[in-house]
């Protein structure tokens, strides 16, 4: 009890630091960059606050209230009107950040899907990003703080389980790289199981987590490197035999057939029959699921 005024207060002052890392980054690189634009943002976020629940829709107004930041509340606007910035800021005029914040803080099923997010090429100078790859960083970032969250901050004794798809994707960027690493270095204190799938082993390896390793489920491959790849990721020997299993013994005609290895590098050929689960069948087979459809989140759920 003694220590809850000084985590409040830190609290606060780490979410005053994430707001205006989010806000800047809705700027073009080259105007971020300068110590006055930095100076009268965090002016203008000083003026609108960043505690639990405020909208955010006050940043830019506080902007454009401000003869020397107009400017910067007009760019800000223009960023903010755009479909990724609406995942930030929401409706100027129907925003209620509290009910979205209690939603998120209080759910225990949570889909994050960024269809259309560009991916940004490690190599590209930054003033050379286009909008939309300008655009796509702030929501990897509140993408990235809200895992996060969920990992460190929820009931430790309570296990929380991480999925994440695509990973050939994420391991294009050194920052969600980066992310990944720590939320498993962090996984056995927080009580989190992280679940990393792509449809290559080569993009797992990418990401340097292989010594973190506990169980995997290996499916069928055309390439012999990648065979050899998700070999020792799991643990195996790349002369275990393995090989020929996972290139031509996993049919293409029977999906859902894997190798699967335990804790304890015990390997099996195993098939995973969705029938037997329906409701989860029926919901992994939607593209784009309404949230509304209570089947589908009970299937979901399962």
């Amino acid at each position: 009890r003694e220590m809850l005024p000084a985590a409040i207060r830190h609290a606060n002052v780490e979410r005053h630091q994430l707001a205006l890392d989010i806000m800047m980054r809705f700027l073009p690189p080259a105007v971020a960059r300068t110590p006055a634009v930095r100076s009268q943002m965090m002016s203008a976020l000083t003026e609108a606050g960043s505690e639990y629940g405020t909208n955010p829709w006050k940043f830019i107004w506080a902007l454009e209230r401000n003869d020397e930041s107009r400017a910067l509340g007009k760019e800000v606007r223009g960023a903010a009107e755009s479909p990724a910035g609406l995942l930030v800021f929401g409706d100027e005029h129907e925003n209620d950040a509290t009910q979205v914040a209690d939603l998120m803080s209080a759910a225990s099923f949570i889909i994050l899907t960024s269809p259309g997010l560009p991916s940004i090429d490690p190599a590209k100078d930054p003033i050379d990003w286009t909008i939309e790859e300008q655009l796509s960083i702030p929501i990897r970032t509140t993408s990235q703080v809200l895992i996060s969250r969920i990992a460190r901050h929820r009931d430790r004794d309570v296990r929380k389980h991480l999925f994440f798809d695509e990973m050939g994707i994420a391991a294009q960027s050194s920052a969600a790289v980066a992310h990944v690493q720590q939320l498993a270095r962090t996984s056995r204190g927080n009580t989190t199981a992280m679940y990393l799938l792509s449809q290559d082993a080569v993009d797992l390896e990418r990401l340097q987590v292989s010594n973190w390793v506990t169980r995997s489920w290996i499916g069928r491959s055309n390439s012999e490197q990648d065979a050899r790849v998700a070999l020792r990721m799991a643990g195996l020997s790349e002369t275990s035999g393995y090989e020929s299993s996972i290139l031509s013994k996993l049919s293409k005609d029977q999906p859902g057939q894997f190798i699967y290895t335990d804790e304890v590098k015990q390997s099996e050929p195993v098939q995973v029959d969705m029938d037997w689960w329906p409701n989860v069948k029926k919901a992994l087979e939607r593209k784009r699921p309404n949230v509304e459809d209570q089947e589908w989140v009970a299937g979901a759920a399962q």
